[in-house]
């Protein structure tokens, strides 16, 4: 059996609680996978919405900083799926 797929995503950011994290498939619908939550990011994102899925296309993510106090940036992002 294989699991549902997994957006993997790492900042630099020094204050994850002040981010919003979207993915946008590729049929556009958008599923927030972080939204201003306390403590570290976890190491992968269950993307569950999209199992049984068609996975091509082309996906975004958007990382929005809801606070201009501090900055960061993106080191790594990827979707795994079996």
């Amino acid at each position: 059996a294989t699991g549902a797929p997994v957006a993997r995503i790492e900042t630099t950011h020094g204050d994850v609680s002040h981010l919003r994290i979207s993915l946008i498939a590729a049929d556009g619908t958008e599923t927030t996978l972080w939204n201003r939550s306390p403590g570290p990011l976890p190491a992968t994102f269950p993307l569950s919405s999209l199992s049984g899925g068609w996975m091509t296309g082309r996906y975004q993510l958007t990382i929005t900083d809801m606070v201009d106090v501090t900055s960061g940036s993106l080191t790594r992002f990827c979707i795994e799926a079996n």
